[in-house]
């Protein structure tokens, strides 16, 4: 919870002050020392790459934020996100309290995407017993957007994704996570590689045509998908997946676990959704 309780104490102080000295007075020095503070508790994970275009602090000492964005640093390069808004629900001060405050944002994507992103509540308690914990709803992602959380198995892929997303990251270091994710008719376009890891679970006559498609790095359209993902373990994640491929006649409804490529990646997922603590995602 260090992150956490530097970004409250800092929104915490300036609000406090703009009491005296007047909300609009603060704002722009408030953005200033926010942007830095953040850029140097997150300096791993964004690499000195967090703006926020706009801070408004309010005389009932909430907050208001627009277009924040950073650079996610991933093993290929980096990756634009941006966030179109964040706002605080109470006064900043209620972080100290036991039930903590809860932000709305909308907008998460990455930057210069033209699908709606994420929008959700998050919600911060400090102490020993605290946690951040992230409700979003996906109002729609493109594939093409997030490649980078994973270029060998992404990269070729097409279809709008919708759904949910809940994220959670206690003190103790537990982590929880569990989405459902959907692609909706007329679907998209997959990775003829991609049943090679459900060869075993394939119909016979089309195993033959599928290995075909593979070797010539073609790729295969479907109709509609689905996949709900929880966490099991720090590398490990379970899987329900569902696909309709109509060119093959195949419905594919299987319950999967997988091994993560790099342990704990969706930890760090976490941990730049929420700013979470760093101890509960390494």
């Amino acid at each position: 919870m260090k992150k956490l309780l530097a970004f409250a104490l800092i929104l915490a102080g300036l609000l406090a002050a703009a009491v005296y000295a007047g909300p609009g007075i603060l704002s722009e020095p408030a953005r200033r020392l926010l942007v830095w503070k953040l850029n140097r508790e997150t300096q791993p994970v964004f690499k000195d790459t967090v703006k926020i275009e706009k801070l408004i602090l309010t005389r009932d000492l909430s907050v208001r934020m627009e277009n924040l964005s950073a650079r996610l640093q991933t093993k290929t390069g980096s990756a634009p996100l941006e966030i179109g808004t964040l706002n605080s629900r109470g006064p900043v001060p209620q972080l100290f309290s036991k039930d903590g405050l809860l932000f709305d944002f909308t907008g998460v994507r990455t930057a210069g995407s033209d699908a709606a992103g994420l929008h959700g509540v998050w919600q911060i308690v400090l102490g020993p017993e605290g946690f951040s914990d992230i409700s979003a709803d996906i109002d729609g992602l493109n594939f093409g957007d997030i490649v980078w959380m994973s270029p060998e198995n992404l990269a070729g892929m097409t279809g709008l994704i919708t759904g949910n997303l809940h994220l959670r990251s206690a003190v103790s270091g537990q982590v929880l996570i569990d989405s459902t994710l959907k692609v909706l008719p007329p679907g998209g376009e997959i990775q003829a590689r991609f049943f090679q890891v459900l060869q075993p679970y394939l119909p016979g006559a089309a195993q033959p045509l599928l290995i075909q498609a593979t070797l010539s790095g073609a790729v295969v359209t479907y109709k509609e998908a689905e996949a709900h993902i929880t966490l099991a373990k720090p590398d490990e994640l379970n899987v329900f997946l569902y696909l309709l491929v109509p060119v093959y006649n195949l419905n594919i409804r299987l319950n999967l676990t997988v091994k993560l490529d790099e342990e704990n990646a969706f930890g760090k997922l976490a941990q730049v959704m929420g700013l979470l603590h760093p101890a509960a995602t390494q």
